[in-house]
């Protein structure tokens, strides 16, 4: 039988299926900031936006049950986290940078 390509977690609980991206979006957006934005991520932010992103990918499915799943939300926590950290930065370094 095809696997589908439902929530992972349904109101039944559980359920085994392909489109698990609980872990990816998680880390995600904190990889790539630390990529394209060298030096400029504090590690705390870094941190912080990836215990977000895993809190609200592994709780989002409880909280709405009836949402496709939590890649968007679970983004929009990272950057809410990563953006202040690098206009952070930007502001405390501005007087270094030439």
């Amino acid at each position: 039988m095809e696997e589908s390509w439902t929530p992972c977690l349904s109101k039944a609980g559980f359920t085994s299926c392909r489109n698990d991206c609980k872990e990816y979006c998680a880390i995600f957006l904190p990889l790539t900031f630390i990529v394209f934005f060298k030096g400029l991520v504090p590690k705390e932010a870094g941190f912080a936006a990836m215990i977000a992103g895993i809190m609200v990918a592994c709780l989002w499915p409880f909280i709405f049950p009836d949402s496709a799943n939590a890649l968007f939300p679970s983004l929009a926590f990272n950057l809410l986290f990563l953006v202040p950290g690098v206009l952070w930065s930007l502001y405390k370094n501005k007087d270094r940078r030439v």
